[in-house]
């Protein structure tokens, strides 16, 4: 589960030094309402390599479950178009 508008603006509003950012949504989401209350934010956001560690046995998570953004995806979720 994502971030509420009323979180969101609460935390800017008290002033938070970063978000952490779960997948492009997210990042579009706090964007949005930074945006509408005329201010800027910065959001630290977490990339997966995609990578098999083969350290054990756990399966890995299906990649529309995973809170994160693939790395092959990474440069559209950094577009100017998504991020000010």
């Amino acid at each position: 589960m994502g971030k509420r508008d009323d979180e969101i603006k609460q935390a800017i509003d008290a002033g938070i030094a970063a978000f952490n950012l779960r997948g492009e949504e997210e990042i579009e989401n706090v964007d949005r309402v930074a945006g509408s209350i005329g201010k800027t934010t910065v959001g630290a956001l977490r990339v997966n390599p995609d990578v098999d560690p083969k350290t054990h046995n756990t399966p890995r998570p299906a990649r529309r479950k995973r809170s994160s953004v693939l790395i092959s995806n990474g440069p559209s979720a950094f577009s100017s178009d998504t991020v000010r």
